[in-house]
């Protein structure tokens, strides 16, 4: 933030938070296209409230799936900090299951802005890379070698097949289990 900027007003700051919550909820329930109007109101502000944060229907999709990845990337270092490292990547892979579980959810929000190349799936590949990178570095105390790209992409690759299904919470531990096992007994190995 450059030196001359100001914080945001704590209120703008909630406003701001509620309506994100408010956005991923509608988003990632709703089966038909979900209005502005509707978003303000279930976050209980006014429609000027919300266009003053987000001037656009694309940049409140972007903001909310931003939030999400940053919320996610965030969580690693503080899961490392309360968890044995393993437990904490499994934490943390849960966690990314859930995202792309939001992601998907949200899918027809982000066909407009989400295209490859785009600067939000850089920005989020990097989050993304650098939390796993940190947590598997943490977890790989016998030296089995995993791209962390890898790990990520066979998490989300397999939950995105049946991110649909009504068992897919459970179905998504089975697989973590087997990419854990994996990094466990050095799968990840070249």
């Amino acid at each position: 933030m450059p030196p001359d900027a100001r914080l945001p007003r704590a209120d703008a700051q909630r406003n701001r938070e509620r309506l994100l919550a408010a956005a991923l909820k509608l988003f990632t329930t709703s089966k038909e296209e979900v209005g502005l109007s509707a978003v303000a109101e279930a976050a209980g502000v006014g429609i000027g409230t919300l266009y003053r944060h987000f001037p656009t229907r694309d940049a409140l999709v972007e903001a909310v799936y931003r939030h999400e990845v940053e919320r996610l990337s965030d969580a690693a270092p503080k899961l490392l900090e309360k968890m044995a490292p393993e437990a904490a990547l499994e934490e943390w892979l849960h966690r990314y299951a859930a995202l792309i579980a939001a992601k998907r959810g949200l899918s027809q929000a982000l066909k407009k802005i989400f295209e490859p190349g785009s600067q939000t799936t850089a920005y989020s590949r990097e989050r993304m890379a650098q939390a796993i990178t940190l947590l598997i570095t943490a977890a790989a105390k016998s030296g089995a070698d995993a791209d962390p790209q890898d790990v990520l992409l066979a998490v989300a690759a397999s939950t995105w097949t049946f991110v649909g299904d009504k068992d897919w919470k459970e179905r998504a531990t089975r697989v973590l289990r087997l990419v854990l096992d994996g990094l466990r007994y050095g799968a990840g190995n070249k």
